[in-house]
């Protein structure tokens, strides 16, 4: 079966990420286990559309997404940036069938980057309807408890999750930026039917952190958009708090990260 890896990263660093640190090589800030699909640099700073700026990427410029229920341009750390403090603000994603390839099959890794004041909350990341749909999952903060962070697959209408524990606020807020990846590999386990707890893997600041769960495996495709904080259908909790840009890479047959490439990823979104 091939196999296949996704990026979604949503950063902020001190000084601005330019399309071209993204496109100049296909794997870009990431490296050779990753190819670029889409970035999203929320460098607009006006208006309802989120352009999809990866020059030389797969999408050639046409993932952009449409801001809905008012999220809001504000400064950043590099530029302009959004607030999704608005009730069930988002950003849609269009070309739906080009995310498809996030399957419990594949191999896949999300990267977040963020600045918080209050322990994390709402949905980071998905490609569902609502936590009622059929199929799908999401990036939820706030899953079992404020603060946890969890990839959430819905199987026939049924839910199972990898989840962190509460991640302290000194470890999310301090009025700095910080990098959360989640990475998913699922080499070499494509005909078990539970799939291993380290089969999901989470980073803060490309430190691991310890996650429990074991889903069972199944067809989680759906026709829902991609949503960067929120979901396709329904009212959802946004992410509480404000991201700068999100990218977005796969990598066929490649392995999973490890916590020197989760640091020396962070360090280059930081500018370290």
């Amino acid at each position: 079966m091939k196999r296949i890896a996704l990026l979604l990263t949503i950063v902020f660093s001190a000084s601005p990420l330019l399309p071209e640190q993204f496109s100049m090589l296909p794997q870009g800030l990431l490296g050779s286990k990753r190819t670029l699909v889409s970035a999203w640099l929320f460098n607009e700073g006006t208006g309802s559309v989120a352009k999809d700026s990866s020059v030389g990427g797969t999408s050639k410029l046409t993932n952009h997404g449409d801001l809905l229920s008012g999220p809001t341009w504000v400064t950043g750390l590099h530029g302009y940036a959004l607030d999704f403090a608005a009730t069930n603000s988002r950003v849609e994603l269009r070309n739906e069938a080009q995310f498809d390839f996030i399957t419990l099959y594949s191999t896949w890794t999300i990267a977040f980057s963020f600045k918080a004041t209050k322990l994390l909350a709402g949905i980071i990341f998905s490609k569902t309807g609502t936590f009622n749909s059929p199929a799908g999952f999401y990036i939820q903060a706030e899953s079992d408890a404020t603060g946890d962070i969890a990839f959430v697959r819905i199987l026939s209408g049924a839910t199972q999750k990898w989840v962190t524990p509460v991640i302290p606020l000194a470890k999310v807020a301090g009025g700095k930026p910080h990098v959360l990846i989640l990475d998913y590999c699922n080499q070499g386990q494509a005909d078990l039917t539970t799939l291993r707890p380290s089969t999901f893997k989470v980073f803060l600041d490309g430190t691991q952190i310890t996650v429990t769960g074991s889903p069972s495996v199944g067809d989680i495709t759906n026709n829902n958009l991609a949503t960067i904080s929120g979901w396709d259908d329904g009212t959802s909790a946004s992410f509480n708090g404000i991201i700068e840009m999100a990218g977005l890479w796969r990598g066929d047959g490649q392995g999973p990260l490890n916590e020197g490439e989760a640091r020396a990823i962070t360090a280059r979104v930081l500018g370290r």
